[in-house]
């Protein structure tokens, strides 16, 4: 098992560039201008425990939100501690994925304000084995998988431009994340899980939310999302 986890040497000199393209992916969510979202709507978790994302813009901003927010938990927990025998690239360059996915939730969390939704108490324990590394990899890459496709399934549904330049440049950050993970699955395979278009597919936000609710401890409401 330690054989397989050896980096080749013609991996290992990919390292330096590697850290190079997520330290310029940290950079592309700096430049988000935090901006206020007015709307009246009660975005109150329902009496059952359900969470209501809401309507309009604020609550297509929910969405994302609560999609970084299992991403920054997921991350947190995949880095403290590494499954055994982590290769040492891996132990130096998913924590700056950990710090990108940290601070895009704080900025969804700043521009929501006080219309922001609960914050979800993540057990993932319960569905991922975080000793095994190929299960933790698969894991970070379906969902930085399910981030982009979400992205992708609302783009068209803003209002404001200035929130959809906001989410894009998150995406675009999310979209080197899966090429480093794709590639330290298998080397090389950094941009092979696209369509017979040769792009990402979107998902609707119930298709995302379907998916990935096993690692939600609420159920997620989308409905009065615009579409």
């Amino acid at each position: 098992m330690k054989e397989d986890l050896k980096e080749t040497p013609a991996i290992a000199q990919k390292d330096v560039s590697r850290r190079q393209f997520l330290s310029y992916a940290g950079l592309a969510g700096a430049g988000l201008v935090i901006a206020s979202c007015n709307n009246d709507d009660d975005d109150q978790p329902e009496p059952d425990g359900t969470v209501d994302l809401g309507s309009e813009d604020f609550g297509l901003l929910n969405y994302m939100f609560a999609l970084k927010q299992l991403s920054a938990a997921f991350y947190t927990r995949f880095t403290t501690p590494f499954y055994p025998d982590a290769p040492t690239a891996e132990t130096e360059f998913v924590p700056d994925i950990r710090d990108h996915e940290i601070a895009h939730r704080e900025l969804l969390r700043n521009m929501l304000g006080d219309r922001a939704i609960i914050d979800f108490e993540f057990v993932l324990q319960n569905s991922i084995d975080f000793n095994n590394r190929p299960a933790v990899l698969a894991a970070a890459k379906d969902i930085e998988q399910k981030m982009i496709s979400g992205f992708l399934g609302i783009a068209n549904r803003f209002a404001s431009a200035q929130y959809f330049e906001q989410i894009a440049k998150m995406t675009t950050v999310d979209g080197r994340h899966i090429a480093y993970i794709s590639d330290v699955i298998s080397y090389n395979s950094f941009a092979l899980d696209v369509n017979t278009d040769r792009k990402d597919s979107p998902m609707t936000p119930e298709e995302v939310i379907a998916a990935l609710s096993n690692y939600f401890p609420n159920t997620i409401s989308a409905k009065r999302l615009p579409k």
